[in-house]
């Protein structure tokens, strides 16, 4: 039963990249993570204070042995997991960013939670065990290689812990839209 897990929520940003002959670049977690032999688009975790534009650059070059400019942003989405070994239920919200290769050589990591980097047609892709996110991001039939929890924890959307100094800290994640006026008033 995963709603003992104890609740955690995330912001990280991910890389879509195509190649000039439609193959998209994924990395396969090795089993040292959380979902071993699963294939995922590069990125991670947004570091305290980071801008998620570095996050992703930055994510996909430890990764992938590639650098990248982002293009812009290609989708928001939100999922969550259980990890019960760990005991917790992670709430993520992922910035999916397009970004194109500008260098670099594309490089296995021994030892790392991802080990593999490689580039697959859309096709080749449908037939990996991806994980959900990556799955929605490319557009391709879900996948169920993440275990989702049976109901989300209680966990309010602004949750702040006192730091050492006294002083609350706090992780958020908030969406806006622009509105304009289709007739310019």
């Amino acid at each position: 039963m995963t709603t003992m897990l104890e609740p955690l929520r995330r912001i990280a940003a991910y890389a879509v990249c195509a190649d000039s002959v439609g193959r998209v670049l994924l990395v396969r977690a090795s089993e040292r993570s959380g979902t071993p032999g699963t294939w995922s688009l590069p990125g991670g975790a947004v570091d305290h204070g980071e801008d998620p534009h570095h996050t992703v650059v930055r994510e996909t070059a430890a990764e992938t042995g590639l650098s990248v400019t982002v293009a812009g942003l290609h989708d928001v989405l939100a999922d969550m997991r259980a990890l019960p070994e760990r005991g917790i239920t992670i709430h993520t919200d992922r910035l999916i960013f397009q970004v194109s290769v500008r260098g670099g050589t594309l490089a296995d990591r021994v030892d790392r939670p991802t080990d593999l980097a490689r580039w697959f047609t859309p096709e080749e892709a449908r037939e990996l065990p991806l994980r959900s996110f990556t799955a929605r991001a490319l557009g391709l039939p879900a996948s169920s290689a993440d275990i989702v929890p049976d109901e989300a924890p209680e966990f309010p959307s602004f949750y702040a812990v006192p730091g050492p100094d006294g002083l609350h800290r706090a992780q958020r994640f908030a969406a806006y839209a622009v509105v304009t006026d289709p007739d310019g008033r």
